[in-house]
């Protein structure tokens, strides 16, 4: 299988290298700001450039934007490449081994909820504490998170699907189908539920507007549904393979 990396691009060129180099593939794709006047980002776009010059004609590169000052909105767009690398076929590796501080974090739970692996490389310093070289490549280990009912990932799918549900009523029907008497009062039952305990996750967040409480995703929710895509379309792929 092919191995696409997303490196999230900061100042550090040497570290970056290193880590492309070592973790071979055979797509890179680079994670800029998509503000280039934000402090610190013209230096990110130098070594996006200087990487592109180097690794020119060894393999595939790419450039995607990211918010810098949202992290659940850089999360999004990082969740939304590895799907698109995963659909197309490609085993995704997240390298952060120049990144900065947000986008790490950001980078981190995206490989979280997708189960997409993260590393780094660790440098080597000399006696100044300056860098001399490259000690080893880290894997980031996953810290476990609570997993969702399969029924409620479910729904958070439908209300993502629809751009957002306007009752709980519209909700079961799309779940259950359309239904009468007691049938239908065990699925609105079960749905009021399900909204109820998301809401309290933070994943789903209601929305009065005029007669109607309108339900939709909260960043969270997005994150969270993405990553589970990705997990199915993975299971998908080896079960192909």
């Amino acid at each position: 299988m092919r191995v696409t990396q997303l490196v999230l691009v900061g100042h550090t060129r040497t570290r970056l290298v290193e880590g492309i180099r070592r973790v071979p593939a055979e797509k890179v794709v680079l994670v800029l700001g998509d503000k280039p006047k934000l402090e610190g980002e013209a230096k990110v776009v130098e070594t996006a450039e200087a990487l592109e010059a180097l690794f020119k004609g060894i393999m595939e590169i790419e450039r995607i934007y990211v918010d810098k000052e949202d992290i659940l909105s850089a999360t999004q767009t990082i969740l939304g490449k590895i799907r698109e690398e995963v659909e197309g076929g490609a085993e995704v590796r997240i390298n952060v081994s120049g990144s900065l501080r947000q986008m790490a974090i950001a980078s981190y739970i995206a490989a979280l909820v997708s189960r997409t692996p993260v590393y780094s490389v660790l440098p080597e310093y000399g006696p100044e504490f300056q860098e001399v070289g490259v000690k080893t490549i880290y894997e980031v280990p996953f810290f476990p998170i609570k997993e969702v009912a399969e029924p409620m990932v479910k729904l958070m799918k439908l209300v993502r699907a629809k751009a957002g549900i306007d009752s709980v009523d519209q909700l079961a029907e799309e779940m259950y189908g359309a239904s009468k008497g007691e049938e239908y009062n065990r699925a609105r039952a079960r749905v009021s539920y399900y909204v109820k305990e998301l809401e309290e996750e933070g994943f789903i967040h209601k929305k009065r507007e005029g007669q109607r409480v309108r339900i939709e995703l909260t960043p969270l929710g997005q994150i969270y549904v993405l990553g589970q895509e990705i997990r199915e379309l993975k299971k998908v792929s080896k079960g192909s393979g």
